[in-house]
């Protein structure tokens, strides 16, 4: 039986237990079994496997067997022991910082922080808190670390004292805090907007100042303070009563704001004589002073803040009332009469009247107020003064009208004269003229005063005459040379007019002419012109020519076609348009050709007809080659080493029917993997094309490499202490190896040395270069057994030798096939040893070490026993059955053993059948029978508490 066909899977993660090895046997007689050790179940393919070597049985249906042993690796445990941390500065703050650099496992990392931090190696912007990281390899596989980010507890400050201003406006308020807590310590002060670096601030005004406390990590706090300052003292009395001659006067001053209660004083000028001032603020007395006093009060409060008023108190005086007569009045020109009064209220006894009442300017008719003037009785009196008016009449005159007054129409009106009786006063004069009934055409008008006056000052009577306006006569002539050109509208037809007409008169209707449209002269009549019946026209007639209408047509600039297209319409412009109704016939050509190059555009059949007259300018039209984009194919590749292919391309558009291509495309010179620049090269379409090449680039590929490896790979037993490694690339490159655990093997120099007992593995790999890619690994196993660790103890026990006390637990193989059921630290055969033996023992770091092998065979007779019950509880009876014949178990010996192989018990019997006590310690025994002939049989009795 063959099990060369084989696979398997390694652990993915340390610890895992997803490996897997499976076996496709071949030979024999078919019908085969699987039997995996020391676990694997029953099937050509064992899974859920752990790291370890496990052994596959395959027995066919003669019973034949053939084995295989697998070595399942698993990677390094991710290890997150390098980590680093940066706690937050300041007290919730969020400057926290936390790093981790994995190792082991598969590489690849990727990460993920929790309950914040992002998907990197390092979370920064972190607050207080704790914070775990996941760290998960190319395989999947996790590991953790969970970081504790701190911060200071937070700055306190709190108000000490606080001093307010005394006087409004003042600056002697002042703040303190008490010595802050919490943070980093270290502290430094800034108050804003003003007051220093200490914990105190003076000479402060009123006003909100914040200090800030910044400790030495630069966390910082804030106090706040309102230094307050009482209102400025005002005085709230501003006017004071004015004081009677002799007579007695009381008056309070009173101001507000400041602090409590203020006094006041006079502290400039003084009051009237027999006046004074308490400091509550009172004035009182009785003056006979005759003139008003100026004086300042301080007002002065509990803090001795200050403020002052000026005040003037007055004298009242005694008061008269004088009245201007009613009824005074003169004529325009005459001059003022004295102007009268009486008086109420008499003056003291010696006192009179100075000066004179007045009148308000003005010497023309109308009504003027009489005024006090300088009328004074002297400052000891208050006058009330009740005026009245002066009255000035109008002075009769008469206006008459001069006769027999006239003017020609369009002229200038002439001043219209008159006489006046009686003369006007010395130096006035008339304003304004008599005017006369309105109308400029002729006939008789009535003059009337219009705005003739002598001024308010006279009252004229006005006696009036007649004015006469006759005809002006005018010549209009037809201006010569009017004509129009065919097709557009008359125009207005001009002529001259001499004299000009009067003013804004204008003439209505217009001239015409002779009836006809067509090429010619015609006559200019009067038509409907006419100034109106106040003009008499003379008309003078001219002739008015139609003409032929020119224009211009102009062949359009640039016009072309693309080499092998169709000609276009060919296009023109034309100044003026064609009078409505008319259009153009025929068309413009060019000359004839139709290669590449200028062709001029001649004026061909056009035509507008025979009532245009056509200048035409030509152009040049041009026959270009036609464009095409050759655009080299993306993704065009080759693998390192193979031929190159031709180079391929879309072209748009087509090129016209029966062109086409020569050349070819051509790249950038190079073999080595890499991207090369596709060129035009020598890709042509001829010179009636233009090319526009968009270039692509050309990619040589890596070429891959395969490892070949076929070698085992073990120590221990043979003496040797070194392998010199075979494996071969087929790109030629050098092979470099790897070991799993250099504790077991190393590599050097191409060859792997022993270190120590244990199983590793060798990876053979090739990382490739800049032309081929990296070869897949091959790993083989490495077994370096340790001799002298089993030995037979009876015909059918092996013993393992743990007297180091190094090792947990064994798999026991035979014929290179775990054996299922044997984890003991012996081995029993049912019968004679007979084969090539081996263990794998754990050890207690969890290694795994393999023994030398043992080969025996058989020297007894194939027979039996056997225990009931098995387990049994310690210190109970059990009860030794075996098969042996009645003959040959006389005088047999029954023994038993522990583990270490101590002789524990000894009963002589020849019975097939025997009674015994189990041992009072719990655990496995070895129960021995012996014949008297030397032969003998063993088996484990398990004893339980």
């Amino acid at each position: 039986i063959s099990t060369a066909t084989a696979a398997q899977t390694n652990v993915s993660c340390n610890g895992g237990s997803n490996g897997s090895a499976s076996v496709t046997p071949s030979g024999g007689a078919g019908g085969y079994t699987y039997s995996w050790a020391p676990s694997g179940g029953t099937a050509a393919t064992a899974t859920g496997l752990t790291a370890g070597t496990y052994t596959v049985t395959v027995t066919d249906a003669n019973a034949c067997t053939a084995s295989r042993t697998f070595v399942i690796t698993q990677p390094t445990a991710i290890s997150t022991a390098t980590a680093a941390q940066t706690n937050v500065s300041c007290n919730g703050g969020s400057n926290g910082s936390a790093s981790v650099t994995p190792s082991g496992g598969a590489g690849g990392y990727t990460y993920s922080w929790t309950p914040s931090g992002g998907t990197a190696a390092t979370a920064t912007g972190l607050s207080a808190g704790t914070y775990t990281v996941t760290v998960t390899d190319a395989n999947a596989c996790t590991a953790s670390r969970t970081f504790v980010i701190t911060q200071p507890t937070a700055i306190v400050a709190t108000a000490a004292s606080q001093t307010n201003i005394s006087c409004n406006g003042g600056s002697n308020g002042a703040a303190s805090i008490n010595i802050p807590t919490g943070g980093a310590g270290g502290y430094s002060y800034s108050w804003s907007p003003s007051g220093g670096t200490t914990a105190t601030a003076t000479g402060l005004s009123a006003g909100t100042y914040t200090v800030t406390v910044t400790d030495a990590n630069g966390c910082t706090t804030t106090q706040g303070f309102t230094i307050t300052q009482p209102t400025a003292i005002s005085f709230t009395t501003t006017v004071l009563s004015g004081y009677d001659y002799n007579t007695g006067y009381s008056q309070s001053i009173v101001a507000s704001g400041g602090t409590g209660d203020k006094t006041y004083a006079v502290t400039t000028g003084s009051l009237p004589s027999g006046f004074s001032l308490s400091t509550a603020g009172q004035i009182t007395g009785i003056s006979t002073q005759i003139a008003d006093s100026n004086f300042t009060v301080t007002a002065t409060d509990a803090n001795n803040c200050t403020a002052t008023f000026n005040y003037v108190l007055k004298l009242n005086q005694i008061p008269v009332t004088v009245t201007a007569s009613p009824s005074q009045t003169k004529v325009y020109g005459e001059s003022d009469p004295v102007l009268t009064y009486t008086v109420s209220a008499s003056l003291l006894s010696g006192d009179s009247f100075t000066g004179a009442l007045t009148r308000v300017s003005g010497e023309n008719i109308g009504t003027y107020a009489i005024n006090q003037g300088s009328l004074s009785a002297g400052s000891k009196y208050l006058i009330t003064y009740v005026g009245t008016n002066l009255a000035i009449t109008a002075k009769p005159i008469t206006v008459t009208a001069t006769a027999s007054q006239t003017k020609v129409y369009g002229e200038i009106d002439p001043v219209i004269a008159y006489t006046v009786s009686p003369s006007l006063v010395s130096s006035d004069s008339f304003t304004g003229a008599l005017t006369r009934v309105a109308g400029e055409n002729t006939g008789t008008y009535g003059i009337n005063q219009g705005s003739l006056s002598a001024g308010s000052n006279y009252m004229i009577s006005y006696a009036g005459a007649n004015f006469t306006i006759t005809a002006k006569p005018i010549t209009v002539t037809a201006t010569t040379l009017q004509t129009k050109v065919y097709g557009i509208a008359d125009p207005s037809f001009a002529y001259t007019l001499s004299p000009n007409l009067v003013g804004s008169d204008a003439l209505t209707g217009t001239l015409s002419r002779t009836a006809g449209e067509n090429i010619g002269n015609y006559a200019i009549t009067q038509g409907s012109l006419s100034a109106g019946s106040n003009y008499n026209i003379t008309y003078v007639s001219r002739d008015f020519t139609i003409t032929a209408k020119p224009i211009t047509v102009t062949a359009n600039a640039s016009q072309t076609k693309v080499y092998g297209t169709t000609n276009p319409v060919y296009s023109y412009t034309f100044s003026p348009s064609l009078v409505s109704g008319d259009s153009f016939t025929g068309t413009l050509t060019r000359t004839a050709g139709e290669n590449i190059g200028n062709y001029a555009i001649t004026q061909g059949n056009l035509s507008a007809g025979a009532n245009y007259n056509i200048t035409y300018v030509s152009r040049d039209f041009t026959i270009t080659a036609k464009p095409i984009t050759v655009t080299a194919n993306a993704s065009q590749t080759k693998v390192f080493g193979t031929t190159n292919p031709v180079y391929s391309y879309t072209v748009s558009p087509n090129l016209v029917s029966g062109d086409s291509f020569t050349g070819a495309l051509t790249r950038t010179a190079g073999e080595n993997v890499g991207t090369y620049t596709i060129a035009q090269g020598t890709l042509s379409a001829g010179g009636n094309y233009t090319i526009t090449y968009n270039g692509s680039n050309f990619t040589i590929t890596k070429a891959d490499q395969v490892i070949t490896w076929n070698q085992t790979l073990g120590f221990g037993c043979n003496g040797a202490t070194s392998i010199v490694l075979t494996a071969v690339s087929n790109s030629g490159l050098a092979v470099n190896y790897a070991s799993s655990n250099a504790n077991i093997a190393s590599v050097s120099n191409n060859s792997l040395f022993f270190q120590n007992y244990g199983s590793a593995t060798v990876t053979a790999s090739q990382t490739g270069n800049m032309n081929y890619n990296a070869a897949p690994a091959v790993i083989l196993p490495i077994v370096s057994s340790q001799p002298n660790l089993i030995r037979k103890q009876f015909e059918n026990i092996i013993f393992f030798d743990n007297s180091s006390n190094n090792f947990k637990s064994y798999s026991w193989y035979k014929n290179g096939v775990l054996v299922p059921g044997q984890t003991s630290q012996y081995f029993k055969e049912n019968g004679a040893l007979n084969g090539t033996y081996y263990a794998v023992a754990t050890k207690l770091d969890g290694t795994l070490i393999t023994s030398c092998p043992l080969t025996l065979s058989p020297t007894i007779v194939e027979e039996y026993m056997r225990i009931v019950p098995n387990p049994v509880r310690s210190n109970t009876n059990f009860q030794l059955m075996t098969n042996i014949s009645a003959s040959r178990i006389q005088n047999a010996r029954v023994e038993i053993f522990n583990l270490t192989g101590n002789l524990l018990t000894t009963v002589n019997t020849s019975q097939s059948n025997i009674d015994m006590i189990a041992p009072i310690v719990e655990g496995i025994y070895i129960v021995k029978i012996t014949l008297a002939n030397g032969t003998y049989f063993t088996k484990n009795l398990l004893v339980r508490k």
